[in-house]
């Protein structure tokens, strides 16, 4: 069968059970609601994403492309019930409208994978599987991020599910056009593509997620070894995300071979064997921020990035948290920049102050965060309003490449220690494009202080020595025992020592 006409659509979101950062359906598209139609395509086509990719392949055999919803949103948290019926319909009754064109002989999906609503546990499944009983025929190539909690639901559904292997995630765009490929051929009968996954009791710590370095680098090396078996399609390890406070929240493994289940099986248990028996390396105890900041402070030169852990944008941090600019000050550093701080009312103020006013204000601590405990007193600072910028960026670094930024009015203020870029709107700092766009060079600066745990690290460890991840307050922090799970599955490693695992062929 060939492809004439391929459906394009995303849902993506990134649920922390724990943030207090409401996700209506404004929250998507930047803050404008979900993309549809020809904004969504022109928005994604030449991205380095997994739609980006889809996009790409699609075009590439000659398909013409249809793209009803791309729905992606900054992890928050659950998505509201109102926003996910919403969504979810648009996909459907795009696929449907598509289908009873004759304008749909394969959809390219891409989801997240550890969506939470206010009433479902898992976001994504449901939909993948409300499409397959919609379309049992239909071939369908899913693409999810590393982070997914895997479900049943996600596995079953579509005809062919590969993940990102890369934290940061580099390799989004070739995820894409992994998944696609695979359903093309299966649409050509080159292949019958065969899935089958499992996973551990494992709950992964995001800063032991980086793919680059040990444990993560050594266990895709035995993956990459095992997609180059005869008869694997591909082998996916999702490290998933542990801020969900969802039963199936930790470390998966989808194999997908070429109509051999015992070869997917054998693969997969392998894997997750590597995986429980290295368990102690993917979890950590963080220092306390003091420890941190003095560190930070001892090191020679500079730029050094400082890492505000406790508070990332993508993992679901309200961005506003101010304890560790609060710690810089008190051990008496300087020559910092640090970004994005997101203080709507101070962006306001300051606006109307105008370039060049002084002021004190106080910055940071509007958002309540109950879950976690901690010191929450705002920043006030005496400084001036040093420049402004309208906060749309396109990213040029090589994580999202090509997608906007949309930081709403953004302001830097100046002290005799500090720049900081004031936002209206939370974003991550894929890019030096954050601070270069109200005039600091960060490359000039001895400390640069970032409101990210990973997807900075590639725009911006090239130029720094680099970097201290600082462990604050917020409800990103390094410290899972000050949350309240309720919902994950005990035993748990590493929460229950005794937690057991045995794989599930011999």
């Amino acid at each position: 069968m060939v492809a004439k006409n391929i459906v394009v659509a995303s849902v993506s979101h990134e649920t922390n059970t724990f943030s207090p950062v409401a996700t209506p359906l404004n929250a998507f598209g930047n803050g404008k609601g979900p993309l549809k139609g020809d904004a969504a395509y022109e928005a994604f086509r030449g991205t380095g994403t997994a739609t980006g990719g889809l996009i790409e392949l699609a075009e590439s055999i000659g398909a013409k492309v249809h793209v009803p919803v791309v729905a992606r949103c900054l992890p928050s948290t659950s998505v509201d019930d109102d926003a996910y019926q919403q969504i979810t319909k648009d996909v459907c009754e795009g696929v449907a409208r598509a289908v009873a064109a004759g304008k749909c002989d394969a959809l390219f999906l891409e989801l997240h994978g550890a969506m939470v609503t206010q009433s479902l546990e898992d976001g994504d499944g449901p939909l993948l599987q409300r499409l397959r009983n919609m379309f049992p025929d239909l071939p369908i190539a899913l693409s999810l991020d590393f982070h997914a909690n895997v479900t049943d639901e996600m596995v079953s559904s579509p005809t062919s599910v590969v993940a990102y292997k890369t934290f940061p995630h580099l390799d989004m765009k070739e995820t894409g056009l992994k998944t696609g490929r695979i359903t093309l051929d299966a649409m050509e009968g080159k292949v019958n593509p065969c899935r089958v996954w499992g996973n551990i009791p494992l709950l992964v710590h995001l800063q032991q997620m980086n793919t680059s370095e040990p444990p993560l680098k050594d266990l895709f090396e035995s993956v990459r070894a095992a997609e180059q078996e005869p008869g694997v399609l591909a082998v996916s390890v999702l490290a998933g995300f542990p801020l969900a406070d969802t039963r199936e929240a930790g470390l998966s493994c989808i194999v997908m071979t070429d109509g051999d289940e015992a070869l997917g099986q054998r693969i997969r248990d392998r894997i997750l064997a590597e995986a429980w028996e290295n368990r102690d390396a993917y979890t950590m105890i963080p220092e306390p921020l003091s420890a941190s900041v003095a560190h930070a402070k001892s090191l020679e030169g500079g730029p050094w990035l400082l890492l505000d852990v406790a508070d990332t944008c993508n993992s679901g941090g309200t961005l506003d948290s101010v304890s560790l600019l609060r710690e810089i000050l008190e051990q008496g550093m300087s020559d910092v920049c640090a970004a994005p701080l997101c203080d709507p009312d101070a962006v306001k103020r300051m606006l109307s102050a105008g370039v060049g006013a002084e002021l004190e204000i106080e910055l940071g601590e509007k958002i309540p965060t109950p879950s976690v405990a901690g010191e929450k007193a705002p920043l006030r600072l005496k400084g001036r309003v040093a420049a402004t910028h309208d906060g749309d960026i396109t990213v040029q670094g090589p994580v999202f490449t090509g997608t906007k930024l949309n930081l709403g009015p953004t302001v830097l203020f100046e002290t005799d220690q500090l720049q900081i870029v004031v936002t209206s709107n939370r974003a991550e700092p894929y890019d030096p494009g954050i601070f270069t766009c109200v005039g600091v060079n960060p490359e000039q600066k001895r400390y640069i202080v970032l409101k990210s745990r990973m997807q900075c690290k590639p725009a911006f460890l090239p130029f720094s020595k680099g970097y201290v991840d600082c462990n604050g307050i917020g409800v990103t922090t390094s410290d899972y025992a000050a949350f309240d799970y309720k919902r994950l599955r005990r035993p748990i490693y590493p929460f229950d020592a005794d937690a057991t695992w045995e794989p599930e062929t011999s």
